[in-house]
Protein backbone atom coordinates (compact mmCIF):
# COMPACT_ATOMS: atom_id res chain seq x y z
CA UNK A 1 0.00 0.00 0.00
CA UNK A 2 0.74 3.45 -0.83
CA UNK A 3 1.34 5.87 2.10
CA UNK A 4 1.29 10.06 1.61
CA UNK A 5 3.30 10.43 5.15
CA UNK A 6 5.03 7.68 6.05
CA UNK A 7 7.04 4.48 5.10
CA UNK A 8 6.60 1.13 5.62
CA UNK A 9 9.04 -2.16 4.48
CA UNK A 10 8.99 -5.42 6.12
CA UNK A 11 12.08 -7.63 6.10
CA UNK A 12 12.83 -10.66 8.82
CA UNK A 13 9.77 -10.96 10.36
CA UNK A 14 10.29 -6.70 11.31
CA UNK A 15 7.33 -4.42 9.91
CA UNK A 16 9.11 -0.98 10.26
CA UNK A 17 6.74 1.83 9.89
CA UNK A 18 8.94 5.55 9.55
CA UNK A 19 6.72 8.52 9.97
CA UNK A 20 7.97 10.78 7.64
CA UNK A 21 7.19 14.60 7.32
CA UNK A 22 10.70 15.99 8.29
CA UNK A 23 9.80 18.85 6.87
CA UNK A 24 7.66 19.64 9.99
CA UNK A 25 9.55 17.08 11.94
CA UNK A 26 6.87 14.74 11.61
CA UNK A 27 4.12 16.52 13.34
CA UNK A 28 1.19 14.43 13.39
CA UNK A 29 -2.14 15.70 11.21
CA UNK A 30 -5.17 13.72 10.86
CA UNK A 31 -4.30 12.24 7.51
CA UNK A 32 -0.65 11.02 9.16
CA UNK A 33 -2.50 9.67 12.13
CA UNK A 34 -5.21 7.33 9.96
CA UNK A 35 -2.42 6.42 7.60
CA UNK A 36 -0.26 4.84 11.38
CA UNK A 37 -3.43 3.26 11.90
CA UNK A 38 -3.89 1.70 8.60
CA UNK A 39 -0.38 0.52 8.74
CA UNK A 40 -0.47 -1.12 12.30
CA UNK A 41 -3.78 -3.08 11.67
CA UNK A 42 -1.93 -4.15 7.90
CA UNK A 43 0.83 -5.18 9.35
CA UNK A 44 -0.91 -7.03 12.42
CA UNK A 45 -3.30 -8.87 10.07
CA UNK A 46 -0.04 -10.25 7.65
CA UNK A 47 1.14 -13.56 9.22
CA UNK A 48 5.17 -12.58 8.09
CA UNK A 49 5.38 -9.97 10.34
CA UNK A 50 6.17 -10.41 14.60
CA UNK A 51 7.40 -7.09 15.93
CA UNK A 52 6.70 -4.00 14.11
CA UNK A 53 9.15 -0.83 14.30
CA UNK A 54 7.89 3.12 14.93
CA UNK A 55 10.82 5.58 13.73
CA UNK A 56 11.01 8.99 12.33
CA UNK A 57 12.71 10.52 8.84
CA UNK A 58 14.76 13.45 9.89
CA UNK A 59 16.03 15.34 12.68
CA UNK A 60 12.76 13.67 15.26
CA UNK A 61 10.21 11.41 15.82
CA UNK A 62 7.73 13.03 16.05
CA UNK A 63 7.02 17.01 17.69
CA UNK A 64 3.37 16.28 18.40
CA UNK A 65 0.05 17.72 17.10
CA UNK A 66 0.45 19.84 13.70
CA UNK A 67 -0.96 22.82 14.70
CA UNK A 68 -1.70 24.11 11.63
CA UNK A 69 -5.00 21.85 11.31
CA UNK A 70 -6.40 23.24 14.44
CA UNK A 71 -8.21 26.05 12.33
CA UNK A 72 -10.09 22.49 10.42
CA UNK A 73 -11.31 21.64 13.44
CA UNK A 74 -15.05 21.99 14.75
CA UNK A 75 -15.05 24.76 17.51
CA UNK A 76 -18.46 23.64 19.11
CA UNK A 77 -18.51 21.02 21.64
CA UNK A 78 -20.08 17.92 20.33
CA UNK A 79 -18.49 18.48 17.63
CA UNK A 80 -15.21 18.92 18.50
CA UNK A 81 -15.88 15.57 21.04
CA UNK A 82 -16.84 13.76 18.19
CA UNK A 83 -13.46 14.80 15.43
CA UNK A 84 -11.36 13.51 18.78
CA UNK A 85 -13.06 10.37 19.47
CA UNK A 86 -12.49 9.35 15.87
CA UNK A 87 -9.09 10.22 15.66
CA UNK A 88 -8.40 8.58 19.52
CA UNK A 89 -10.06 5.55 17.84
CA UNK A 90 -7.29 5.54 15.13
CA UNK A 91 -4.11 6.81 17.74
CA UNK A 92 -4.56 4.13 19.96
CA UNK A 93 -3.91 1.52 17.41
CA UNK A 94 -0.36 1.09 18.51
CA UNK A 95 -2.29 -0.19 21.99
CA UNK A 96 -4.79 -2.23 20.03
CA UNK A 97 -3.41 -4.30 17.68
CA UNK A 98 -1.71 -7.38 19.04
CA UNK A 99 1.51 -7.64 17.65
CA UNK A 100 4.30 -5.78 19.82
CA UNK A 101 5.40 -2.24 18.89
CA UNK A 102 8.78 -0.60 19.58
CA UNK A 103 8.72 2.89 19.28
CA UNK A 104 12.30 4.17 18.44
CA UNK A 105 13.01 7.58 18.74
CA UNK A 106 15.37 10.40 18.34
CA UNK A 107 15.13 13.95 18.47
CA UNK A 108 12.00 14.97 19.46
CA UNK A 109 9.22 12.78 21.48
CA UNK A 110 6.57 15.52 22.20
CA UNK A 111 2.75 15.80 22.25
CA UNK A 112 1.98 13.06 20.11
CA UNK A 113 4.85 11.05 19.69
CA UNK A 114 5.33 11.43 23.55
CA UNK A 115 2.08 9.55 23.61
CA UNK A 116 3.29 7.28 21.18
CA UNK A 117 6.42 6.23 23.54
CA UNK A 118 3.56 5.37 26.03
CA UNK A 119 1.63 3.34 24.64
CA UNK A 120 4.28 1.24 22.75
CA UNK A 121 5.28 -1.88 24.36
CA UNK A 122 8.85 -1.01 24.62
CA UNK A 123 10.24 2.64 23.95
CA UNK A 124 13.91 2.94 23.13
CA UNK A 125 14.80 6.80 23.30
CA UNK A 126 18.80 7.98 22.48
CA UNK A 127 19.67 10.24 24.98
CA UNK A 128 19.69 13.83 23.56
CA UNK A 129 15.25 13.42 23.49
CA UNK A 130 13.56 15.40 26.22
CA UNK A 131 10.09 14.37 27.05
CA UNK A 132 6.64 14.99 28.31
CA UNK A 133 3.37 16.71 28.03
CA UNK A 134 4.89 20.63 27.91
CA UNK A 135 1.76 21.52 25.25
CA UNK A 136 -0.03 21.86 28.52
CA UNK A 137 2.18 25.17 29.22
CA UNK A 138 0.04 26.68 26.28
CA UNK A 139 -3.19 25.53 27.34
CA UNK A 140 -3.08 22.51 24.80
CA UNK A 141 -4.35 19.25 26.43
CA UNK A 142 -3.55 15.59 25.24
CA UNK A 143 -4.96 13.11 22.66
CA UNK A 144 -4.52 10.59 25.55
CA UNK A 145 -3.16 10.30 29.19
CA UNK A 146 -1.38 7.14 29.47
CA UNK A 147 1.06 8.95 31.64
CA UNK A 148 -0.77 7.85 34.99
CA UNK A 149 -0.34 3.92 34.29
CA UNK A 150 3.50 4.56 33.67
CA UNK A 151 4.75 5.99 36.56
CA UNK A 152 3.58 6.62 40.11
CA UNK A 153 0.85 9.13 41.11
CA UNK A 154 3.59 11.85 42.80
CA UNK A 155 5.35 11.31 39.67
CA UNK A 156 2.53 11.96 37.38
CA UNK A 157 0.99 14.83 39.34
CA UNK A 158 4.53 16.47 39.00
CA UNK A 159 4.92 16.14 35.00
CA UNK A 160 1.09 17.12 34.56
CA UNK A 161 0.57 20.01 37.17
CA UNK A 162 3.90 21.56 36.13
CA UNK A 163 4.71 20.96 32.39
CA UNK A 164 7.75 19.44 33.62
CA UNK A 165 9.30 17.94 30.53
CA UNK A 166 12.52 15.35 31.31
CA UNK A 167 15.55 14.24 29.97
CA UNK A 168 15.18 10.27 28.39
CA UNK A 169 17.47 9.09 31.55
CA UNK A 170 14.88 10.40 33.80
CA UNK A 171 11.84 9.08 31.59
CA UNK A 172 13.72 5.65 32.51
CA UNK A 173 14.65 6.53 36.03
CA UNK A 174 10.63 7.30 36.00
CA UNK A 175 9.07 4.12 34.23
CA UNK A 176 8.00 5.66 31.58
CA UNK A 177 10.29 3.96 28.84
CA UNK A 178 12.26 1.23 28.49
CA UNK A 179 15.85 1.96 27.15
CA UNK A 180 17.95 4.81 26.47
CA UNK A 181 21.22 4.83 24.54
CA UNK A 182 23.52 7.17 22.83
CA UNK A 183 22.32 8.66 19.19
CA UNK A 184 24.73 6.33 17.08
CA UNK A 185 23.58 3.29 18.60
CA UNK A 186 19.99 3.69 18.19
CA UNK A 187 19.81 2.19 15.38
CA UNK A 188 21.43 -1.42 16.46
CA UNK A 189 20.58 -1.59 19.75
CA UNK A 190 16.18 -0.85 18.11
CA UNK A 191 17.23 -4.16 15.44
CA UNK A 192 18.96 -6.05 18.48
CA UNK A 193 15.57 -6.21 20.38
CA UNK A 194 13.64 -5.96 17.16
CA UNK A 195 14.72 -9.62 15.88
CA UNK A 196 15.04 -10.81 19.56
CA UNK A 197 11.26 -10.17 19.50
CA UNK A 198 10.79 -11.68 15.78
CA UNK A 199 11.44 -15.01 17.13
CA UNK A 200 9.59 -15.32 19.95
CA UNK A 201 6.90 -17.82 18.40
CA UNK A 202 4.17 -15.50 17.01
CA UNK A 203 1.50 -17.25 18.53
CA UNK A 204 3.01 -16.66 22.12
CA UNK A 205 3.46 -12.72 21.41
CA UNK A 206 0.00 -12.10 20.34
CA UNK A 207 -1.75 -13.88 22.85
CA UNK A 208 0.37 -12.28 25.70
CA UNK A 209 0.21 -8.98 24.69
CA UNK A 210 -3.32 -9.14 24.40
CA UNK A 211 -3.39 -10.22 27.88
CA UNK A 212 -1.28 -7.78 29.68
CA UNK A 213 -3.15 -5.02 27.55
CA UNK A 214 -6.33 -6.50 29.29
CA UNK A 215 -4.69 -6.18 33.44
CA UNK A 216 -4.84 -2.76 32.26
CA UNK A 217 -8.09 -2.61 31.19
CA UNK A 218 -10.06 -4.79 33.67
CA UNK A 219 -8.28 -2.10 35.71
CA UNK A 220 -9.70 0.93 33.93
CA UNK A 221 -7.26 1.60 30.66
CA UNK A 222 -10.01 2.39 28.24
CA UNK A 223 -12.36 4.04 30.57
CA UNK A 224 -10.32 6.26 31.69
CA UNK A 225 -8.65 7.36 28.88
CA UNK A 226 -12.01 7.89 27.25
CA UNK A 227 -13.21 9.86 30.12
CA UNK A 228 -10.07 12.02 28.95
CA UNK A 229 -11.63 12.68 25.70
CA UNK A 230 -14.43 14.72 27.55
CA UNK A 231 -11.64 16.79 29.12
CA UNK A 232 -10.35 17.53 26.03
CA UNK A 233 -13.66 18.15 24.04
CA UNK A 234 -13.76 21.31 26.77
CA UNK A 235 -10.84 22.56 27.17
CA UNK A 236 -10.52 22.42 23.29
CA UNK A 237 -13.80 24.27 22.87
CA UNK A 238 -13.17 27.18 25.77
CA UNK A 239 -10.85 30.13 25.52
CA UNK A 240 -7.77 29.42 27.40
CA UNK A 241 -5.91 32.37 27.40
CA UNK A 242 -2.72 30.68 27.07
CA UNK A 243 -3.51 29.09 24.22
CA UNK A 244 -5.15 32.08 22.35
CA UNK A 245 -1.81 33.63 22.61
CA UNK A 246 0.28 31.06 21.67
CA UNK A 247 -1.95 30.56 18.41
CA UNK A 248 -1.70 34.45 17.63
CA UNK A 249 1.92 33.90 17.94
CA UNK A 250 2.15 31.05 15.86
CA UNK A 251 0.04 32.77 13.12
CA UNK A 252 1.60 36.28 13.05
CA UNK A 253 5.67 34.99 14.05
CA UNK A 254 6.02 31.51 13.45
CA UNK A 255 5.70 28.52 15.87
CA UNK A 256 9.59 28.84 17.18
CA UNK A 257 8.65 32.33 18.12
CA UNK A 258 5.54 30.79 20.01
CA UNK A 259 7.32 28.29 21.66
CA UNK A 260 10.09 30.90 22.72
CA UNK A 261 7.13 33.41 24.15
CA UNK A 262 5.32 30.29 26.30
CA UNK A 263 8.42 28.74 27.43
CA UNK A 264 10.02 31.97 28.90
CA UNK A 265 8.23 32.91 32.49
CA UNK A 266 9.09 28.91 33.13
CA UNK A 267 12.85 29.25 31.63
CA UNK A 268 12.92 32.51 33.91
CA UNK A 269 12.05 30.30 37.23
CA UNK A 270 14.39 27.58 36.44
CA UNK A 271 17.21 30.53 36.34
CA UNK A 272 16.29 32.18 39.15
CA UNK A 273 16.05 29.07 41.08
CA UNK A 274 19.38 28.16 40.02
CA UNK A 275 20.85 31.50 40.57
CA UNK A 276 19.13 31.25 44.27
CA UNK A 277 20.96 28.22 44.97
CA UNK A 278 24.45 29.57 43.75
CA UNK A 279 26.64 29.56 46.41
CA UNK A 280 28.89 32.59 45.13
Amino acid sequence: MNYQHLTCHIEEKICTITLNRPEVLNAVNRKLCSEIAEALHAADRNPDVNVVVMNGAGRAFCSGHDLKGDAEEPREIYGYYEHYKAEFEEFTAIWKINTPVIVSAHGYCIGKGFEFAMMADVSILSEEVTLGLGEMRYGIPAITLTLPWKTGMNSAKEMVLTGLDVSAREAKERGLITMVCKRDELEALTQKVARRMALMPRDMQRMHKSYMNRVYETMGFWKANKDYLEILAILGTQVVPEYARFSETTIKRGLKAALQEANAPFDELERSFASDQDPA
